[in-house]
């Protein structure tokens, strides 16, 4: 077994490459963005229809969150950017935020408001934040802990980045489908609360 030469270009004295670690955080952060906005709009509608007494469409669902995309992407991204920012400056506003713009994404869906989603829900929120930032910062915390091992056990393997990146993001991806139920039952939740809006047990929808 050969001695690595510390005058090699390709010699790293602080272990594999940083870029596939790097690479594979990156893709593993967007993609449960743009995986929740998408899903918890058609949660939302799914939920509905079942509490209606209609039958599920996951196809009427698809092209509805179609239609809405780039409200959902962009209210998404702004949202998701506004309360990183937040969070690297100060903790508390950035876990505020978070639970200001909790339900933007059914905002959209149920209501159509599109780009005034963010306004629309710091409305529906309000008085009700901190039991949202609760159960938003437990989820988060275990999605990042699985997310940043399993990306540091694959900086040292000789797997390909883009096998795990697809990997989190399936991991990622079921994660997404549970926030985006409970942020439905929230957001229905929150309608009845301030609104009188129906769907009060909502949630039994889902157990």
């Amino acid at each position: 077994m050969g001695v690595e030469n510390p005058l090699d270009p390709n010699f790293s004295a602080t272990g594999p490459s940083t870029q596939p670690f790097g690479m594979i955080i990156l893709v593993s952060g967007v993609l449960p963005i743009l995986l929740y906005s998408v899903m918890t709009g058609m949660m939302v509608l799914a939920a509905y229809d079942t509490k209606s007494g209609r039958p599920v469409r996951f196809g009427a669902y698809l092209k509805a969150a179609a239609r809405r995309l780039p409200a959902l992407i962009i209210v998404t991204l702004i949202a998701s950017i506004g309360i990183g920012l937040a969070s690297i400056l100060f903790l508390v506003p950035g876990l505020w935020l978070a639970g200001v713009w909790a339900v933007c994404v059914p905002a959209i869906m149920i209501e159509g408001v599109g780009f005034g989603a963010l306004a629309r829900s710091s409305h529906l929120t309000k008085e009700y934040r901190w039991p949202v930032v609760g159960f938003i910062v437990v989820t988060y915390i275990i999605i990042s802990v699985i997310t940043f091992l399993v990306a540091f056990v694959a900086a040292w393997l000789p797997v390909p980045a883009i096998v795990v990146a697809v990997v989190l993001g399936l991991i990622n991806g079921v994660t997404t489908a549970l926030i985006s139920i409970a942020i439905s039952v929230a957001y229905a939740r929150l309608r009845d609360i301030k609104e009188g809006v129906g769907y009060a047990d909502l949630a039994e929808v889902f157990d």
